[in-house]
């Protein structure tokens, strides 16, 4: 009985949820985009239900409006996952053979992969892929502008690898680097698998497939790495001249994290086993 309970209530929250975010598709009491400054950070009251923001935006419109966005999410996230799965399926009982294996183990390396770690690589992916976008519409090709006397934002296009490895050859290297940024990736599922209580090593090559990943979107896309973040330091310039260490991004950074992430667990390692 207390089961049936905590399902009849539970039912009802989300239907009531449901509920307004069908009805905020077609109306909210305010366009929950409108500002109004006068009517800023107003009490609870008869135009306004749930008060007003900082901004002067209806609250209780704005939730409706969210109610509505998270509900289409879902939605259709299920739905595509549900074509998605029905295809697989599908194709895997209808083919067999190698196909089917192929399909069954993509989906097991997909399952035993841990939430969390997918989490953090897909994490990785969005942020590096949200900052270069911002760039490329911000800035135009070799534009430079100072934050401070030794960090700057910049535009630079980097079609080899890290110090622009292999920038100057004919074209052949972004394949060869998407290539082996998919071969990267798949060794490190099957590490993370092979070790997966190691939760230091986990992580660290966690962030290192994100960052590989990141820039292999980029070589896609462009052909083309976008970096943008610059440093100069004067202890550098015996290195690098006038002190400016080679522009990088988000997922240069998510590999380097990793990299100092590996080492640092291999010394724990040895540590251990002294």
């Amino acid at each position: 009985m207390r089961w049936r309970a905590n399902g009849v209530v539970g039912a009802a929250l989300v239907g009531m949820v449901l509920g307004v975010a069908l009805v905020a598709l077609w109306w909210t009491p305010y366009d929950p985009l409108a500002l109004n400054l006068r009517a800023k950070l107003q009490a609870p009251s008869v135009a306004h239900w749930l008060g007003t923001d900082e901004f002067g935006r209806d609250v209780a419109s704005r939730l409706m409006a969210g109610a509505s966005s998270s509900a289409i999410v879902a939605v259709a996230t299920v739905a595509l996952a549900t074509a998605l799965g029905v295809v697989v399926g599908v194709l895997s009982g209808f083919l067999r053979g190698w196909t089917d294996r192929v399909l069954m183990a993509l989906n097991d390396t997909l399952l035993a992969f841990p939430g969390i770690l997918l989490a953090l690589a897909l994490m990785v992916i969005v942020l590096d892929q949200f900052t270069k976008v911002l760039t490329l519409g911000a800035f135009a090709w070799g534009d430079v502008r100072e934050i401070t006397p030794f960090f700057n934002l910049v535009r630079v296009h980097n079609t080899g690898a890290a110090f622009s490895f292999l920038a100057g050859a004919s074209g052949w290297q972004r394949w060869f680097f998407v290539g082996l940024g998919f071969v990267a990736s798949a060794f490190i599922i099957w590490m993370i698998r092979s070790h997966p209580t190691q939760k230091l090593f986990c992580f660290a090559v966690t962030m290192i497939m994100g960052g590989a990943l990141g820039n292999v979107i980029d070589r896609l896309l462009h052909g083309y790495v976008v970096d943008f973040l610059q440093f100069r330091f004067s202890i550098l310039e015996p290195l690098f001249h006038g002190g400016y260490f080679p522009s990088f991004n988000i997922a240069d950074s998510a590999i380097t994290l990793g990299a100092i992430c590996v080492i640092l667990d291999e010394i724990l390692r040895v540590r251990r086993a002294k």
